[in-house]
């Protein structure tokens, strides 16, 4: 793997984990908006579910790598 692929898995995981903490401070925030709320914990979901497949994705490639 080459610096660029890690330059992208940073960029994505930083977006995620940012995307996810606008998430969860609108759905904290607007408590009284129903919509929001569903939309803001349905992004949490999916967000939380990108970081785990980011994560996974990880440890796949470096144990691929270091068998290599």
């Amino acid at each position: 793997m080459n610096s660029k692929t890690y330059g992208k898995g940073i960029l994505v995981s930083s977006l995620s984990i940012g995307i996810w903490l606008a998430a969860y401070i609108s759905n904290e925030i607007h408590d009284d908006i129903r919509w929001l709320q569903v939309a803001s914990r349905m992004l949490l979901l999916i967000m939380a579910s990108v970081l785990v497949l980011v994560f996974l994705l990880y440890i796949k490639f470096t144990a691929f790598a270091l068998a290599n």
